[in-house]
């Protein structure tokens, strides 16, 4: 079992096995570790060539270190007392500090991982098909290779690292029986649809989902390095409506009333082929078409439900392990409609997405993540950016030169990759539009394309750049910030844009989790006119209406419920401005009409160039009628804001790119950054600015209702810029005189403004705490100090050295530094 654990955990024992082969009955067996005599861990009888376990404790309250012990088993053999002894060895580790996760979508090797800063992996454990046939939780911890998976676990947590499982479930049993209909999808007419799809909502499915869950989280919950999991991925792209009697049944009592004969795509239904449509195109509430697509996308082709059932299934068995610090996602949680529900009850909702043409789209990905989460309470979201490049989308193979020296170097290396890796600026530029979201971690995929000489059959390595880029932003932006960033909500912004499943169900259009619609260029208008677009749903305004909205973006809004309707109409009415293009509703009328653009292949400069001027007019047009809560000097300085409290946190991207030649001589996408300079203005009376990438403080021009400032940014470079109401005057520890090895003790940090008070902002901190010899300790990282206090319970082991120690403190905003020292005895 477990051989590794982490300073002060509740789980303090380590598990001794006890073989008896010999030809004898053992008596009365009793076992000394460390030299005491341990009464719990007693047995009275182990018969000949059988085995048993008992527990013994550890001493969790040491210094980090690896330990060796004595251990020694004393019985009666034969009338006889014997012994035998043996040795008990474990690891213990920090307690961790808090993290923003970094999660490879996929297994690797632990040191290239921890050199460019990956927090996960992703592992697969346990076995399908046993809990299936048996029909009853398995104990894996029966099975050989379960030694294996301690031996994995114990290592990555001794290397600092973390481990998520990869679980396909549903897949994998449509894999293992082929020919069973019944676990398969069937058309109205009873025949095989998208076979290798899984029913996913049969009974005994989802009750197998739960028994598969609760297996691993049996077996494995014990160990903390265990942490994640990943509960399917890629299902519902081929998903498939189902006809099965029970399905029939379930749909007709979830929508009142049989299945209407036209529905036979989980596509939808075009409204051209219904005579009856309404000519204004507004259809009721309880149109029967719309309500079996949402049912089938909710729950009805049973992948979310199955979701939740692994979910459940994972979660209890941790809990029986005494754990509850673990926590699930799905992806690609949005390639979906835009009806609440994705990924059941997940954890996290996450979505990879392709960096090309224009990375900042990572964004409006992200926000389609987190439309879908508002539909399930305290449902959060991550994010991943592909590493990967298809060939096919950045430099087709069949436009690549026949002329050998026409190419680049990486065409020379490998003609035939299929997949590349992808540019650094856009990786760049890609992260940045993440966290100026508030996920709760990134992810990428794609290890074959990131690092040299991984095998894989269609991911390549041909852009050695990326991986010195991640490593480098993941060093220098996500770790020192990643704490502050997981406390610091949204802005609360005032402009909104609909994605409508009315419409995606009636019109077949929508993003459905691939950003390249033009819904997705729609939302980059925004971005470029320097707004700050939310995502909403047709559920998000049934459940909080458009009152907090002053603009509603509407692209492919062209068929809308009722009640959707009629609140679209009050807002207008109130004062709101309705933008659309020239698809809108027939029932509105728009304020400001963007027509609809189709971008042109080989023409990524043009594409980008029309979509600016198409983001200039709308800024020109809405201007007069609404303030943006910032805004930049030139569309490539992208800017987004986060709020807590009194305290802006404004992050601004630079997306000036031109062509390089990696891929541009194909003209599809602009992957080389630029330097982009030029000035930021934030409505706001006051404030003082800090960028939090250099710990410096800002120059400011203060005018009647704003301040501004100058930035400069290098290719594909982001800030991230703190402004507080006023400015950080002093780092102040408290700490006690003296401190006794083995007690408690706190360490209180406080960040405090001229007035002495404490800073109304969550304060990236840096601390460093040593022994007298110098020697960095527990607790010394990153950390976030909330409302401009950060408390730390340091406990110096009875094993440490005594002494003086030092602590320090540094605030990452301005780069004040203070210092204190406790004799320690």
């Amino acid at each position: 079992g477990r051989t590794v654990f982490y300073r002060f955990e509740k789980d303090n024992k380590v598990t001794l096995k006890l073989f008896n082969d010999t030809t004898d009955d053992l008596t009365d067996i009793q076992i000394e570790y460390n030299g005491l005599s341990l009464p719990d861990a007693s047995v009275a009888l182990l018969k000949s060539h059988e085995s048993c376990e008992v527990t013994v404790p550890l001493d969790l309250t040491l210094k980090p270190g690896s330990y060796s012990f004595p251990a020694k088993a004393i019985f009666i053999q034969n009338g006889k007392p014997v012994e035998i002894k043996g040795v008990c060895e474990y690891d213990l580790i920090p307690r961790e500090n808090p993290f923003m996760p970094v999660v490879m979508w996929g297994t690797a090797d632990a040191e290239p991982l921890k050199k460019i800063g990956f927090t996960h992996d992703l592992r697969g454990m346990g076995d399908c098909r046993a809990s299936w046939e048996s029909e009853e939780v398995v104990d894996l911890t029966k099975t050989l290779s379960v030694q294996g998976t301690y031996d994995m676990l114990n290592q990555r947590m001794k290397e600092g690292l973390h481990v998520s499982l990869t679980c396909r479930p549903g897949p994998n049993l449509s894999k293992m029986f082929p020919n069973d209909l019944s676990l398969h999808r069937v058309n109205r007419n009873g025949k095989p649809e998208n076979t290798d799809n899984l029913d996913a909502c049969n009974p005994k499915v989802l009750a197998y989902g739960y028994r598969f869950g609760r297996s691993i989280g049996n077996a494995f919950g014990r160990f903390p390095s265990f942490d994640a999991a990943l509960i399917h991925s890629e299902v519902r792209d081929n998903t498939a409506l189902s006809f099965h009697p029970f399905e029939v049944e379930a749909a007709e009592k979830a929508i009142g009333a049989k299945i209407p004969e036209q529905v036979v795509s989980k596509g939808g239904v075009p409204y051209a082929v219904l005579p009856s449509f309404p000519q204004n195109h507004i259809i009721p509430n309880d149109d029967l078409i719309l309500k079996y697509y949402t049912w089938f996308w909710k729950d009805g082709d049973g992948w979310n439900p199955l979701h939740s059932e692994v979910n459940h299934g994972l979660k209890d068995g941790f809990k029986a392990n005494g754990r509850t610090n673990f926590w699930t996602f799905f992806d690609p949680a949005v390639r979906v409609p835009s009806v609440w529900g994705s990924g059941g009850d997940v954890d996290y909702l996450s979505q990879w997405t392709y960096s090309y043409p224009d990375a900042i789209k990572l964004g409006q990905a992200t926000d389609e993540l987190f439309a879908m989460a508002e539909g399930r309470p305290n449902q959060q979201v991550m994010k991943m950016t592909q590493i990967i490049w298809y060939r096919s989308g950045t430099a087709p193979i069949e436009w690549m030169p026949a002329d050998e020296s026409k190419r680049v170097q990486w065409e020379k290396e490998i003609p035939d990759a299929k997949f590349i890796t992808i540019a650094p600026d856009h990786l760049s530029i890609a992260l940045w539009s993440m966290i100026a979201r508030p996920v709760k971690g990134i992810m990428y995929h794609g290890w074959g394309s990131l690092m040299p000489n991984i095998a894989h059959t269609s991911y390549k390595h041909t852009n050695d750049a990326t991986k010195y880029r991640l490593a480098k932003l993941v060093h220098e932006v996500i770790q020192p910030l990643g704490p502050t960033l997981l406390n610091v909500p949204d802005y609360k912004t005032d402009v909104a844009i609909l994605e409508s499943f009315a419409s995606q169900v009636y019109m077949q259009c929508g993003s459905n989790g691939w950003s390249n619609s033009w819904e997705a260029d729609m939302h980059l208008i925004l971005q470029w006119a320097g707004y700050q677009p939310r995502i909403i749903y047709d559920e998000t305004i049934r459940k909080n209406g458009l009152g907090d909205y002053k603009v509603l973006v509407m692209p492919n809004c062209g068929v809308l419920t009722q009640d959707v309707y009629d609140e679209i109409k009050a807002f207008q009415a109130r004062g709101g401005l309705i933008v659309s293009d020239e698809r809108l509703c027939p029932a509105l009328v728009p304020d400001i009409i963007i027509p609809s653009m189709r971008r042109e292949d080989k023409m990524a400069e043009e594409n980008k160039a029309a979509l600016q001027e198409a983001s200039r007019k709308l800024r020109e047009q809405l201007t007069p009628f609404y303030k943006a809560p910032f805004k930049t000097s030139n569309e490539d300085l992208v800017a987004r804001l986060r709020k807590y409290k009194s305290s802006d946190y404004l992050f601004v991207i630079n997306d000036k790119r031109t062509y390089g030649n990696y891929v541009g001589q194909y003209r599809k996408v602009m992957e080389d950054g630029l330097p982009n300079q030029g000035d930021v203005t934030l409505m706001r009376k006051q404030g003082t600015v800090y960028d939090l990438t250099t710990s410096k403080a800002v120059n400011v021009a203060t005018a009647s209702s704003s301040i501004s400032f100058e930035t400069a940014l290098g290719p594909g470079d982001g800030k991230l810029y703190l402004v507080t109401a006023s400015p950080i005057a002093k780092v102040a520890i408290k700490a006690p005189q003296k401190a006794t090895r083995g007690a408690d003790f706190p360490v209180t940090f406080n960040v405090l403004g001229g007035n002495g008070r404490n800073m109304d902002a969550v304060i990236p901190m840096s601390i460093t705490i040593k022994d007298p010899s110098g020697n960095v300790a527990e607790f010394s990282g990153y950390h976030a100090a909330i409302d401009g206090k950060l408390t730390l319970n340091l406990n110096v082991a009875t094993n440490d050295a005594s002494g003086i120690w030092t602590v320090e403190a540094k605030e990452l905003a301005s780069g004040l530094t203070s210092q204190v020292q406790i004799p320690v005895f």
